[in-house]
């Protein structure tokens, strides 16, 4: 069978779902601070709580609309040493990523060099976060006690505090085109690789084969800059036509809706063939998320790379566009409120909300529930259901908001260990707090705030070795820190590498093309990609090769979450939960 003949999962929970209730959330995290202080001398069991958090969501739902809408008024400069004289910018002028700045006799002076834009989200989630920030300081100096703010137990963010002093440019953040000039990038001249139709007036018309519909957009936060006007793009057409001067294919649109495939057998795969050029100049893009060793094999295909002319995807320097998943400034701006839930408001258990039943990784969850509580939500071993579940294409925070509520999230690429190959499930989990279960490329340490940040199934020798250091995060509070503390440092300490993937997945996706367009490439790289995208489906995880662990576990049942979880009190009045010993696995 094609591996494109996909059929949907049945979902046959087993057990009841997890009680979420409406308490306010303030009152849950202040009475979580108080438990914790009474329960430090507690070893084995450590009470949890469920926590309800519809105070948060509708707190933060309304930010999102607020916080990630792209205003019409402009940008102001973040600076707070010239928020006083900063003057608003147009919309063009942040798109184009140069803000004026302002001296102190209140003249603009336009910036010559800088970074790569940041996308219209990102500025505005800075500029409300900043705004929120400065209320909520101001409230604290005059000790207010309002519910609305908590202003007793605030504390800045230490990001928004950094962004705060760098500016409109985000420094602290590189990107890896570094000196950005915008008028290297708006207009190409008889220097580029690549140029435009004369009749272009040296911009681009870029043509989306197959629309925007045909884009997923779910976990990449800056692919709406792709659909508008900016730098090197004069125009953005939902068509192809014959006056394109660049086309953009998706990897989305050609394995899951049969765009620009060849004719092929049933059980055969097909190869990309776009339409036929309409002259010589057009250049086209080819953008893929997808590991070429797993769901993208068009990108180890030769049939196929012979008709992709530049491919954007997740490698950072193999291929001529850095297309990766990642998050975002506004992301961790966001998050901050559900990161900052202590240990007490999380329940001592792993989380997974998956649609792609990958049996590697389900057998190795399975394995691991054998001995610690997994609550899978999603539609792959099911055996919880989530209350007011959005599903995949709802509201991103209001996914987080339910996430959050588990101390711990299973983390796994679809391909197990794949060169270069590192999702959203990584990072979603490090910006809410939630503690990533993990195996992935090797490179990874590169691209994560810290080591101590994620757990590694790698550096355990058996599943009781992995369950134990997880209960202890449950009940060390310093090791629960640990794996925290890169949230709570200056982001310039964090690791270059993250930082330039932060900047890069917060800002313009058309530099990127524009650059490519402006240089070209030294060559296809084609070769290189397909050598580099083998993918490990056999590491040792947990003390033995990952697919004898698939061969032991492919058919078994996932364990129940409720074997190892209990309240302590009665179900009616509350939704604490505590950690069982781990005798109760052997029950």
């Amino acid at each position: 069978m094609s591996r494109f003949s996909r059929k949907e999962t049945e979902i046959a929970p087993e057990e009841a779902p997890l009680l979420i209730n409406a308490a306010d959330l303030d009152s849950r995290v202040a009475s979580s601070h108080s438990a914790s202080s009474s329960t430090a001398s507690m070893t084995t069991t450590t009470s949890k709580k469920v926590v309800g958090l519809t105070g948060l969501a509708s707190m933060m739902v309304l930010f999102a609309v607020a916080g990630f809408k792209s205003g019409n008024d402009g940008f102001d400069v973040i600076h707070k040493a010239e928020s006083s004289a900063s003057k608003s910018t147009s919309k063009q002028q942040r798109e184009n990523g140069r803000i004026a700045t302002t001296t102190s006799g209140g003249r603009a002076n336009k910036q010559s060099l800088g970074e790569i834009p940041l996308t219209a989200q990102s500025y505005d989630a800075i500029r409300d976060m900043v705004m929120k920030d400065e209320e909520k300081s101001k409230s604290k100096k005059r000790g207010s006690t309002s519910s609305s703010s908590s202003s007793s137990a605030y504390a800045s963010d230490p990001l928004l505090t950094l962004l705060s002093k760098d500016g409109a440019d985000a420094k602290s953040f590189p990107s890896l085109v570094p000196q950005f000039d915008e008028n290297d990038f708006a207009f190409a001249d008889g220097s580029w690789k690549h140029r435009p139709a004369k009749e272009h007036n040296g911009k681009f018309t870029m043509c989306l084969a197959g629309g925007k519909d045909s884009w997923d957009g779910t976990y990449t936060g800056n692919l709406n800059t792709l659909y508008e006007p900016g730098l090197c793009i004069g125009e953005v057409r939902e068509e192809l036509s014959a006056d394109c001067d660049v086309r953009l294919f998706n990897q989305g649109a050609f394995l899951w809706t049969a765009d620009y495939k060849t004719e092929h057998a049933e059980g055969e795969d097909p190869h990309f063939l776009p339409p036929k050029k309409d002259h010589s100049k057009q250049v086209d893009f080819y953008y893929a998320h997808e590991s070429a060793d797993h769901y993208g094999y068009e990108l180890k295909d030769p049939k196929s790379l012979k008709n992709m002319q530049y491919i954007a995807a997740f490698h950072p320097t193999k291929t001529g566009l850095w297309y990766p998943f990642g998050p975002s400034i506004s992301a961790l701006l966001t998050d901050y409120e559900l990161w900052k839930l202590p240990k007490e408001a999380r329940v001592p258990a792993i989380a997974w909300w998956a649609k792609d039943c990958a049996e590697d990784r389900s057998a190795i969850l399975k394995h691991i529930a054998t001995r610690f509580p997994v609550m899978s939500m999603g539609g792959c071993e099911h055996n919880m259901d989530a209350l007011n579940d959005p599903g995949r294409d709802g509201n991103h925070m209001e996914q987080d908001l339910i996430k959050s509520q588990f101390m711990f999230y299973f983390a796994l690429e679809n391909g197990v260990q794949c060169p270069n190959y590192m999702t959203e499930k990584l990072w979603d989990s490090l910006t809410r707090g939630s503690i990533p279960i993990y195996v992935g490329w090797d490179g990874i340490e590169d691209y994560i705030p810290s080591k101590e940040s994620v757990i590694d199934l790698r550096d355990f020798n058996s599943v009781d070795e992995l369950a134990a250091k997880l209960e202890q995060y449950t009940t060390d509070e310093k090791l629960y820190q640990k794996a925290h503390e890169w949230r709570t440092k200056n982001p310039k300490t964090w690791p270059e590498g993250f930082r330039n993937l932060v900047r890069h997945v917060s800002s313009d996706l058309k530099a990127g093309m524009c650059n490519t367009l402006r240089q070209g490439l030294p060559g296809k790289g084609h070769a290189k990609d397909q050598e580099s995208e083998t993918c490990d489906h056999n590491p040792t995880v947990l003390g033995e090769p990952a697919q004898r662990i698939t061969n032991n576990y492919r058919q078994a049942a996932i364990k129940s979450w409720q074997e190892f979880l209990s309240r302590d009190c009665n179900e009616d009045e509350c939704a604490w939960y505590k950690l069982s010993a781990l005798a109760a696995a052997n029950r």
